[in-house]
């Protein structure tokens, strides 16, 4: 007679030991196991360690205890509840994605199959993307803004050919604008200085740059020591001779931090010269704004920056464009103090209003100024139209529509709210996948609990092609987001494990699904995870690299995202290490990042990394048997802290199992004859 044990809470690993006896497990037992592994984040190592010694008749391997708790997760069944935030619902507002180090061994022959269209990056100009159309002269800004590096001949000459459109017109042209806004800060001026003066630092450990005995300062990439007294530079060898000489060689750091002559303490960092210390040409105009006027030069750089140095599009996304249209035009127009009237539609654009707000009495008293400002932010609104048309005749071109790409297919199919019916109707007659479980994360290696797919994915053959040439390391290699993707963002690279998890976390740190990732984090898959799993998008996307996952989405399927008002922001504790475009600044956004707890990823990582060691030796399979447990009870134990009356109190003692029975799990999934 066949015996069902699972009434009695009875396991058996269907298999005899080395004495040919059947082992029977507990449900206690396997409780105690999983609490090592999962609540405890330890390792199996440890947990078979302390079962053997505390359970005599538990004499079995490391290994067989790996095997027996993996199947017994395998029989959880994780309800929809456990990742659903009962603050944000089912649309969230509000959403942080991002990769983390989690990886386990990666078989080559494991291939995740994620249904979706191929809709590649469209060749979309990269100058489209700006108000400034020439390349040479926004690298020639952005050096100038970033730092004191000299700029070269060629930089020179597109400088001055830009300055002599500065004509005082009362309608400027936009590269004339846009050159009277810049050269108003950073005047062209005379000739970068061949020979630099002689320097007298009245700081070494760090401060506010280099000080030159004139007053001025010196340039990036310009030593004094390297250089004689006639200009001419000495050879390699004579000036590593000299570079121990002179009494800022002797400078050293106390054990209280102090600067004294001689000794055997730290050597003190160089100062750090900044875009202050430029000299010669386009040297800031310190006298009309101050050096130490921290406050006037916050709001000029960030709008300089945005308006000529980097792509323009998204910076009214979500926005008003109809009424900051009606700004720029009062601006160009109309008279002065007029335009403060419509100032608000401004408001959600930190360096725009702050631009205008320190600058508004200079614009009212100076009309070509005023104007000048109101063309180029009449221009960042055009900009957003340029493109616009710029992806509807690619998306529908010939050549595009013989290589298959469906871009335009897929925005006009997919653009509303689609459902999980919807997915499944397209699922049913596609070819490829109508046979496929998708659903089964043993197949598509990724877990939603509470968000079932309501769109295909994106595919981009174009990449994959590429990829296809890579070898070892360099397969994981991530791809540049067009000729305009100047971030500084480079993703890690592990060797013999899988490249770790894409996670999706809502700001009260409820991690709503996972995905495995088998080769370097790409902004690619992040986008195909937006659009696969929310039917009607966030507001706005929290990423560590917003600058890329914007600039692929916009150039692949731009009206999706432009219908749906997303914003893509960079989190805070990322933001500061990126010098990419001020649009994907939080703190320039504050309308929308104000009291949104933009850093929920790194404190569910914090938690989660706990769990690293145990899972790196694992198999695909075994690893994503786990890892759902995983984070479906780190989910429980946020959501009993958000349910309950004290948020910040210690629950690690609390049993979960009456919170999850009386709000997680409504009714017994084994059916009506459990009692």
């Amino acid at each position: 007679m066949e015996y069902d044990g699972a009434s009695e809470g009875l396991f058996s690993m269907r298999r005899r030991n080395k004495d040919k006896q059947w082992l029977i497990f507990t449900r206690g037992i396997l409780d105690k196991l999983m609490s090592f592994v999962v609540a405890a984040r330890s390792t199996y190592t440890a947990a078979t360690r302390h079962l053997v010694a505390d359970v005599a008749a538990l004499n079995i391997r490391r290994q067989d205890m790996v095997k027996l708790g993996t199947a017994f997760n395998r029989t959880v069944l994780i309800t929809p509840e456990t990742a659903r935030c009962p603050k944000c619902g089912p649309n969230p507002d509000f959403i942080v994605i991002d990769a983390q180090a989690i990886g386990c061994t990666d078989p080559d022959e494991v291939q995740p199959l994620r249904p979706g269209e191929d809709c590649p990056v469209l060749p979309i100009e990269a100058s489209k993307l700006c108000i400034l159309q020439l390349p040479a002269l926004r690298v020639a800004v952005d050096k100038i803004l970033s730092g004191c590096k000299p700029l070269t001949e060629s930089q020179e000459r597109h400088l001055r050919a830009w300055h002599r459109q500065t004509v005082s017109c009362r309608r400027p042209s936009v590269e004339a604008a846009a050159a009277f806004v810049f050269f108003r800060f950073f005047p062209l001026g005379g000739e970068a200085p061949t020979t630099p003066a002689k320097v007298g630092r009245n700081s070494v450990g760090g401060g506010s740059g280099v000080q030159i005995d004139g007053g001025g300062t010196t340039g990036a990439g310009c030593d004094a020591d390297a250089v004689d007294e006639e200009g001419v530079e000495p050879d390699r060898k004579r000036a590593r001779s000299k570079s121990g000489l002179g009494p800022h060689a002797a400078v050293r750091q106390d054990d209280d931090g102090n600067l004294v002559l001689g000794g055997k303490g730290k050597v003190p960092a160089p100062p750090v010269e900044t875009w202050r210390d430029r000299v010669g040409m386009c040297a800031p105009n310190f006298y009309t704004y101050a050096r130490s006027d921290d406050g006037a030069w916050l709001c000029i750089l960030p709008f300089l920056k945005e308006m000529l140095a980097e792509s323009a599009t998204s910076m009214f996304q979500s926005h008003d464009e109809a009424a900051v249209g009606l700004l720029a035009d009062s601006l160009m127009f109309q008279g002065k103090e007029r335009w403060r009237e419509v100032t608000k539609a401004a408001d959600g654009v930190g360096f725009v209003s702050s631009f205008l707000g320190l600058f508004d009495d200079e614009m009212d008293s100076q009309a070509l100024f005023r104007v000048s400002v109101g063309v180029l932010l009449r221009q960042a609104l055009d900009v957003e139209k340029i493109v616009d048309d710029e992806f509807t005749k690619h998306a529908g071109g010939k050549k595009t529509l013989e290589r298959g790409w469906r871009n335009a297919e897929y925005c006009s199919k997919w653009g509303k709210q689609p459902t999980a019916a919807d997915f499944a109707a397209w699922k049913a007659s596609h070819p490829k996948y109508r046979h496929a479980d998708v659903d089964d994360p043993l197949v598509s290696y990724e877990f939603f609990a509470s968000l079932p797919r309501v769109r295909p994915g994106v595919h981009d053959s174009v990449s994959a092609e590429r990829r296809r040439k890579y070898h070892g390391k360099k397969r994981h290699a991530a791809d540049v987001e067009g000729d305009g993707d100047a971030c500084n963002k480079a993703f890690s690279i592990a060797t013999g494990l899988t490249q770790g998890v894409f996670n999706v976390v809502c700001p009260h740190v409820i991690t709503l699904g996972f995905r495995c990732l088998f080769r370097a984090e790409s902004v690619g898959e992040a986008l195909s995870i937006i659009l696969e799993r929310f039917p009607k998008l966030p507001r706005v996307i929290f990423y560590d690299v917003a600058c890329k996952i914007d600039k692929n989405a916009m150039r692949r399927v731009r009206p999706l995202l432009r219908d749906h008002d997303v914003r893509c922001l960079l989190d805070r504790p990322h933001s500061i290490t990126h010098g990419c475009s001020p649009v994907y600044m939080p703190d320039e956004s504050l309308g929308a990042t104000a009291g949104v707890a933009t850093q929920a990823a790194e404190v569910s990582h914090s938690i989660s990394v706990g769990n690293r060691t145990s899972l790196a030796y694992m198999a695909p399979s075994t690893y994503m048997v786990h890892r759902m447990i995983q984070v479906a009870f780190m989910n429980a134990r946020k959501l009993y802290r958000l349910y309950s009356n004290n948020v910040r109190a210690e629950n690690d003692h609390i049993a979960l199992a009456p919170f999850f029975h009386r709000r997680l799990s409504h009714s017994c999934q084994r059916g009506v004859t459990c009692s």
